[in-house]
């Protein structure tokens, strides 16, 4: 649970204030310093703009909104569902004319029951430095000081090799006046208090590792070199970029802005705030895994709201560089210089080109599409961290709502009754890994999805019968299922409910759409006749993660508490992340053998 404060000192709003929790944009009124209040805004799952809250208050009164807000999120922030504790989604849930008063509410009480109010001395200082003719660079600012300038300075990625650090520093230490280096929120800095006579010589110094246009200077998060929550390799996907747009002309690279690339969903590189932006994600083939991502077009944090980029639809990783390259060079020969003119004048031109570049040749045709950027691996969910068995279940649902979501997209575009095939398929097995269920095999996933989530009362039992009917459909004996589509729609959204319902043990919160007890299965009543005081063993040998978790955590649920259960794992991946991810769910490990040939015997005792 938490909350962002972010500050802008402009409508260009460099702060992102328009899309944090809190946030403050500073502006005069009448002689007054202040700031207009923004509230409620977020990226990440269901994200938003931020609602305008207030157009001014008083500098002094800053703290008085931040408490409130804290204060707010206390009262009516969700605590039970972590996907959820966000301020946004109490937004949702009160409306925002009801949010706003509950919020100003709070201000009332804060000023009523506390003195928060702010003393702040203006210390602007003042250059008397004779001005410098400098080079014209876009990346050089004047500052208000006179004879002062700001470099702007962008490694790729963000990423700064030692030698370079050194050497800015070196020459920073030996002017004969201070300077300053500030961090930016787009993975780069600015060298600060400069004279004009001094920034050439920095220039120079930059110039092998900083990006001069806005797509070199574009911005992406860690992605899955590091993240353990990451499914695309972003930062390679953006060095691939750069390296594409190298030798393009100058003319034409300077037609896309800055990108912002998320590795998958969370929006660490902010990828709704641009005007284009690329969210990671997988797509399930024949052939395997594809490293995806969604185009977004048309964010933008300037002026007096936020708009959030719009997803323009799917792209395979290894062709977005040349679907970029191509879309400058289009949008260069109209000479039309806005990019969101540009892609309403010619919005036949752009899609007929986008669907060049969504085709997904088979493994033998085009073997690279199966590839992450960098990776000498086909794509795959494996590879998390120690102990983040959870996140690793989490990614496998997430990933197959996207793919549930996006194909009832594609229905809704062209009406082929395929892709609502596709969208109930991947909604039906979203849930399967939660009960320790592995399939591909279209009638044993609707087969499973009923009998966990339909018949035990998550989902309305009229879903079995939409589900026979695509069987039918599969099988060619149902011609189309447009009479279908609400019913799909309905799973869809309800699967994705259960899923936000989750708690940390992965269990599922959502009330039930009928409530009864499920008749115990043959299995549960044969197990009730066992020796409780028996050591049970579940043999989890050739099972991977983050399936290996999940059946732990199944049969951990048939023992009593304060019992013990003989756990055989795989060597490697299972034995190093099992046993964390299981003592995070409280469970005790009493032993780990690891003498046996290619597997170990883990003993824990239930919570």
């Amino acid at each position: 649970r938490k909350y962002k404060i972010a500050f802008s000192n402009s409508l260009q709003d460099t702060g992102n204030a328009r899309i944090a929790d809190l946030g403050f944009i500073a502006k005069m009124q009448k002689g007054k310093k202040g700031f207009t209040v923004y509230g409620a805004g977020g990226l990440g799952g269901s994200p938003t703009a931020s609602i305008k809250l207030t157009e001014f208050i008083g500098a002094e009164e800053v703290l008085y909104y931040v408490q409130a807000m804290k204060e707010l999120f206390e009262k009516e922030g969700d605590r039970l569902n972590k996907h959820k504790a966000r301020i946004r989604y109490v937004l949702y849930r009160l409306g925002e004319e009801n949010f706003k008063q509950l919020f100003f509410d709070f201000v009332a009480k804060v000023k009523q029951e506390r003195d928060l109010a702010l003393s702040i001395e203006d210390q602007r200082e003042r250059g008397d430095i004779e001005v410098q003719n400098i080079v014209s660079d876009d990346n050089v600012v004047p500052q208000k000081q006179r004879g002062l300038y700001a470099l702007y300075v962008h490694p790729q990625n963000g990423n700064m090799n030692t030698h370079y650090i050194k050497q800015i520093i070196t020459y920073l230490e030996a002017l004969n006046y201070s300077t300053s280096i500030r961090l930016t929120n787009t993975q780069s800095f600015y060298v600060r208090d400069i004279r004009g006579e001094d920034v050439l010589p920095l220039q120079e110094i930059i110039k092998s590792f900083h990006g001069k246009s806005p797509v070199e200077q574009s911005v992406a998060c860690a992605g899955a070199s590091t993240c353990k929550l990451g499914l695309c390799l972003s930062q390679n996907l953006l060095s691939a970029i750069v390296e594409r747009f190298a030798s393009i002309e100058i003319a034409v690279k300077q037609q896309l802005p800055r990108i912002f690339i998320s590795g998958c969903p969370n929006s660490c590189g902010q990828h709704q705030k641009g005007e284009i932006g690329l969210s990671g994600k997988a797509k399930r083939t024949e052939g395997g895994l594809i490293p995806m991502y969604t185009l977004y077009f048309g964010g933008t944090v300037e002026g007096e709201y936020a708009k959030l980029g719009q997803s323009y639809g799917d792209l395979p990783a290894n062709k977005i560089p040349e679907f970029l390259v191509k879309l400058a060079e289009v949008k260069y020969q109209t000479s039309i210089s806005d990019l969101s003119e540009f892609l309403e004048q010619q919005k036949d031109e752009v899609q007929k080109l986008f669907e060049e570049y969504t085709v997904i040749e088979s493994a033998d045709v085009n073997p690279a599409l199966y590839y992450d950027f960098g990776s000498n691996e086909p794509f795959s969910l494996k590879g998390r961290g120690a102990g983040e068995c959870s996140a690793g279940v989490l990614d496998v649902i997430q990933l197959d709502i996207s793919n549930a979501q996006t194909s009832l997209g594609e229905y809704e575009k062209n009406r082929a009754s395929q892709d609502l095939y596709k969208a109930g398929l991947s909604a039906s097995r979203a849930l399967l890994v939660l009960r320790g269920i592995d399939t591909t095999k279209d009638r044993e996933i609707f087969r499973e999805f009923t009998s966990h989530f339909i018949e035990t009362g998550y989902v309305k039992k009229e879903i079995k019968e939409v589900l026979d009917i695509l069987i039918d459909f599969k099988l060619g004996d149902v011609e189309n299922l447009d009479a279908q589509i609400q019913e799909v729609r309905y799973l869809v959204q309800r699967v994705k409910q259960m899923y936000e319902s989750l708690n940390p043990q992965l269990e599922i919160t959502l009330q039930k759409e009928i409530e009864h007890e499920a008749a115990p299965s043959k299995e549960t009543e044969e197990e009730s006749k066992i020796d409780i005081n028996d050591i049970k063993i579940a043999d989890l040998r050739g099972v991977k993660c983050p399936m290996n978790f999940v059946k732990a955590k199944i049969e951990l649920s048939k023992v009593a508490s304060g019992q013990k259960l003989v756990i055989y794992l795989d060597d490697g991946e299972p034995i190093h992340n099992v046993p964390k991810s299981i003592e995070g769910e409280g469970h005790h490990i009493l032993r780990m053998d690891t003498s046996f040939d290619g597997y170990n015997a883990l003993l824990v005792q239930k919570k």
